[in-house]
């Protein structure tokens, strides 16, 4: 007998060939769920990937902003203060070159603050920026220009997920204490 069934009934060789068809349609089926499960599987990590790649993108913009509102009042801090201690009697010619040279630094720094603020902020940030230079510059004397730059920081702090409430009025009182007045109608 060529069918390899010496002996067996056609019942048992039914049975086996039923079997042989059974590992073949379930080898198949392993091998479609091998292909499903390595897709899968990718497509995930590609998900991943992605993902993280928007989150580092974000830190870094959001790095962007904060180190730039750090230096635009580093800046402006410094400007001031050199601004104050050149108005001081008695100093000497080197003192004073000293002082202009780091109010010069300081403008640097605020005007490359300033152009990252624009760059890297939103459309507000960039108005609000504008606003303040149509104005005449920042002064910490000026209760609007503080108060414009309060507005600005308040924004960012908005933009990159700090919106906890506090208002630019707040800002513009941490910022200047009870030294400049908040504008008028700004409460």
């Amino acid at each position: 007998m060529g069918d390899g069934g010496a002996g067996r009934t056609g019942d048992e060789r039914d049975d086996d060939r039923g079997q042989r068809f059974s590992d073949a349609v379930d080898s198949e089926h392993d091998d479609r769920f091998a292909a499903v499960a390595f897709s899968s599987a990718v497509i995930v990590a590609l998900l991943q990937i992605r993902e993280n790649r928007r989150l580092e993108e974000r830190k870094r913009h959001v790095q962007l902003l904060v180190d730039a509102c750090q230096d635009a009042w580093r800046g402006l801090i410094e400007h001031s203060q050199s601004e104050i201690a050149l108005r001081s009697a008695g100093l000497t010619e080197e003192r004073r070159r000293a002082l202009e040279e780091q109010q010069t630094n300081a403008l640097g720094l605020w005007i490359s603050a300033k152009f990252r603020l624009a760059m890297y902020g939103d459309e507000k940030i960039g108005s609000l920026m504008a606003e303040l230079e149509q104005r005449g510059g920042f002064s910490t004397d000026d209760p609007r220009s503080v108060y414009s730059l309060a507005r600005v920081f308040a924004h960012i702090r908005a933009e990159v997920g700090r919106d906890d409430g506090l208002r630019p009025a707040d800002l513009h009182r941490v910022m200047v204490g009870n030294r400049v007045p908040l504008p008028p109608g700004t409460e």
